[in-house]
C-alpha cells in the first residue's frame, strides 16, 4: 500500500488548531477520585423503566451533565472563562458533550443545563450528537460552552486526561 496524503476538512483544521493551543496554553492539572455511583445507576434504572415506547433511554452522561450543571452554580469559578485579561463568571452551565466523528472530535453544548430536566438534557444531548456525527452542526450548538464532559468508559478507559476546550476553564473525563 502506499502512503495517501489526503486534505483535512477545515473543521478538522479548526479543532486540531484548538486543541494544540489548549495543550501549549492551559496548565494541565488533573485530580482523579473513585465515587460510589450505585444511587446513580438505580436512578437511571428506574428512570429508564418508565418510560415509553419510542422513548430515549436517560444516559450516565445525562446525569453527570446535570450534576456538573448544580455544581458549577455552586462554584462559579469553575463556571468561567478566562480571556488573558479577565475572568468572566458566566450565568449558566452550558455544557459540552465531545463526540468522536468521521471529521474529528466536536463538541456540542447544550445551554442552560442547570434549568433543564434530564428528560430534556437527554433530548437535546441525542439530536446535538446526531447532528454532529451527520455533519449538521451549526455554530451555535458548539459555540458559548463554559464546560465539557467526555467519556471514553465506553471504550473500557478508566482514566484520561482530556484537553480543555478554551476558552473553558475546566472538562471532567
Amino acid at each position: 500500500m502506499e502512503r495517501e496524503v489526503i486534505p483535512a476538512p477545515k473543521i478538522r483544521k479548526i479543532v486540531a488548531k484548538r486543541m494544540l493551543e489548549s495543550w501549549q496554553n492551559s496548565p494541565r492539572v488533573s485530580f482523579t477520585m473513585r465515587i460510589d455511583a450505585e444511587k446513580m445507576m438505580d436512578l437511571r434504572k428506574k428512570l429508564n423503566a418508565g418510560l415509553k415506547e419510542g422513548e430515549g433511554k436517560i444516559s450516565y452522561n445525562t446525569i453527570i451533565m446535570k450534576a456538573c450543571a448544580i455544581a458549577l452554580m455552586e462554584f462559579p469559578d469553575v463556571n468561567s472563562c478566562f480571556d488573558g485579561e479577565n475572568i468572566t463568571r458566566n450565568p449558566d452551565a452550558n455544557i459540552g458533550l465531545a463526540v468522536d466523528t468521521e471529521a474529528g472530535l466536536m463538541v456540542p453544548n447544550i445551554k442552560q443545563v442547570q434549568n433543564k430536566t434530564l428528560r430534556q438534557i437527554s433530548d437535546e444531548m441525542d439530536s446535538a450528537i446526531e447532528r454532529a456525527r451527520i455533519g449538521k452542526l451549526k455554530i451555535d450548538d458548539m459555540s458559548g460552552g463554559t464546560f465539557t464532559v467526555t467519556s471514553l468508559g465506553g471504550m473500557g478507559i478508566e482514566h484520561a486526561t482530556p484537553i480543555i476546550n478554551p476558552p473553558e476553564l475546566a472538562i471532567l473525563g
